[in-house]
């Protein structure tokens, strides 16, 4: 038998210290960026992203550790000993994959809360979506991967340990630490449980299924225990819970490894300690964590000038802008600052973030690129909106007259097809329609309901806007999808003012909707009296059908407006028409009892005999 100091052969390529130190380091480095992400309640994608390439980097060297663990063995070049040191590393290097789980979980939980808040979200779809997703991430693939082959190595050493690889009969009584529970390596209790678990890891994907109930059943039990549901709060709370547990077991494992290479010396010979090039590698690997921590840093440095920088283009506090720019506000951050700025109506604020925000290089060559491109792309939660859009709704008639000045395209039509002189007729900005028609903006353009400008200043009941429209030639004729001129709307809401104003632009007044109802119609349904005379003056035709086959004087007869019948009676309405039920005028007025408009065309019919 070997003396005591040769049993074990060194290997310090596997088990050397400034393998371990890198090992160590760079797991438990590795939560720093995901408390960052956490602090705030809210994991971005950017956040994600970056634990996403984190992880990644850290899975594929995890990868090589046990493929030289496999390489080492086939070779006879490692011990049962080195491999379960190895096989220790290696449960920590899986801490980066549910690091990630963590947060991939917290941030799919806040999309399904905002998927719940919108009207008809559909949640079966988003979480078939979050699978199909879930299945293609390079994260839980990766990590699933190396769990089924560090689960395939523990079965290979597990099975037989003393035929693994270079592993002489004593190496039986190495001494191995479980929890702080000394057991050899030749523990018929270890080697069962060893192969429990790592054949319940071994198949991929299915693999994930153990280790991610094992966290998430806490929370589970918990919830049902105490009937709270998982709101935003509980799941951030699982998500720290997760990370603390997740170090806690870090730490285990590390003082595991520790002292069980510290108990084994006197097995082991001389070299273990030496220091090697391939340690000297292992060390470079700390700088992934030291470089993600920085990133980390800096994105939370930039996230919280990106607010400040938010406020301050809500305010227009130029001061406070240029500060949170300096500070290292991203050029997202200044983006989105621009488009609230613009809503805002904050021009001197505009100009500071585009032309020179931090006193280097402009974000844009200029204000006139920068608004142009606004103007040609979607404004956040706004689809379709541009700059121009925004300053007509918000009433800044200075930007209006900027972005005029930049060619902004005063006929840019938004999703629903609306111009800006859409927007400023619907508003009753009678100063913003006048910097639009100096910009030759088309009167006539129709929104997908067919409406233009003057049937949205009609609608406002905004006179003046309607007279500025008529000098810019709005068509007065153009109909709605279902049918109606700007002219029935102004006679249905009953304003005669505007109405006598498109009489002015001779407004055709016998013109059907898709009721059959002209502009006459609706004066005498609402029992405009002196609308009807209005139009009367316009040559209205008292004698066309609606779809019913009624005139003017069925409905005035058949409601017992007496005054519009006379009126109506003077432009020479036929009281012999008959409606669809074979019914004239004077039926009406006598079926419903209105006996002097009865009398009335009874004399009426008798005078046209």
């Amino acid at each position: 038998m070997s003396t005591p100091g040769l049993c074990l052969p060194s290997n310090p390529d596997t088990s050397g210290i400034g393998i371990r130190t890198a090992i160590y380091a760079q797991n438990l480095l590795s939560f720093v960026p995901a408390l960052f992400a956490l602090h705030d309640g809210k994991v971005t994608p950017l956040e994600l992203e970056a634990l996403e390439t984190q992880s990644t980097t850290i899975l594929i060297t995890a990868f090589a550790l046990l493929l030289s663990v496999i390489v080492q063995a086939l070779q006879h070049g490692l011990t049962n000993y080195h491999a379960a040191i190895i096989l220790n590393l290696s449960w920590m290097n899986n801490t980066n994959l549910f690091i990630y789980f963590f947060l991939y979980a917290y941030h799919t939980f806040e999309l399904m809360k905002d998927e719940e808040m919108k009207q008809g979200g559909d949640l079966r779809a988003f979480w078939a979506l979050r699978r199909k997703k879930a299945m293609k991430n390079p994260v839980l693939l990766i990590g699933s991967a190396h769990l089924s082959l560090m689960s395939a190595v523990g079965i290979w050493l597990w099975a037989k340990p003393i035929a693994f690889g270079n592993s002489p009969p004593c190496s039986l009584s190495a001494s191995l630490f479980v929890v702080g529970q000394r057991a050899s390596i030749g523990s018929q209790g270890l080697r069962g449980w060893s192969l429990l678990i790592y054949s319940l890891l071994l198949i991929p994907g299915l693999n994930l299924i153990a280790p991610i109930g094992f966290f998430a059943a806490p929370i589970w039990v918990l919830g049902r225990f105490f009937s709270f549901s998982l709101k935003r709060e509980s799941m951030l709370r699982f998500a720290r819970a997760g990370l603390a547990v997740l170090a806690v077991i870090n730490a285990i494992l590390l003082v595991d490894t520790e002292v069980a290479i510290s108990k084994n010396q006197g097995l082991t010979a001389k070299g273990d300690g030496d220091w090697t090039f391939g340690q000297t590698l292992a060390l470079l690997l700390l700088l992934i964590p030291i470089r993600d921590i920085g990133e980390a840093l800096s994105e939370r440095r930039a996230k919280t000038a990106g607010e400040r920088l938010e406020t301050a283009a809500k305010r227009g506090n130029l001061d406070m802008a240029r500060e949170a720019i300096k500070s290292g506000a991203s050029r997202s951050a200044i983006e989105s600052s621009v488009v609230i700025a613009l809503k805002e109506g904050h021009l001197d604020l505009i100009k500071a973030l585009i032309e020179n925000p931090s006193g280097g290089e402009p974000i844009y060559p200029s204000l006139q690129a920068a608004l142009t491109a606004y103007c040609e792309i979607g404004m956040r939660n706004t689809p379709g909106w541009n700059a121009l859009h925004h300053a007509v709704k918000q009433g800044h008639t200075k930007m209006v007259k900027l972005l005029g000045k930049l060619e902004a395209g005063p006929n840019l039509q938004n999703k629903s097809g609306e111009t800006a002189l859409h927007l400023a007729a619907w508003n009753g900005c009678t100063e913003i329609v006048e910097v639009l028609a100096e910009l030759k903006a088309d009167p006539n353009l129709q929104n997908k309901d067919g409406e233009t400008a003057l049937h949205h200043a009609v609608s406002g009941r905004h006179t003046e806007i309607v007279k500025v429209l008529a000098e810019l030639k709005a068509d007065p004729n153009l109909q709605n999808k279902d049918g109606e001129t700007a002219l029935q709307h102004a006679v249905r809401g009953g304003y005669t003012g505007i109405v006598k104003v498109l009489a002015e632009l001779k407004a055709d007044p016998n013109l059907l909707d898709s009721y059959g109802w002209t502009a006459l119609h609706y004066a005498v349904i609402g029992r405009y009296t002196e609308i009807v005379k209005v139009l009367a003056e316009l040559k209205a035709d008292p004698n066309l059908l609606d779809s019913y086959g009624w005139t003017a004087l069925h409905h005035a007869a058949r409601y017992g407006y007496t005054e519009i019948v006379k009126v109506l009676a003077e432009l020479k309405a036929d009281p012999n028409l008959l409606d669809k039920d074979r019914e004239t005028a004077l039926h009406l007025a006598t079926k419903n009892r209105h006996t002097e408009i009865a009398k009335f065309l009874t004399k009426l019919k008798v005078n046209l005999e």
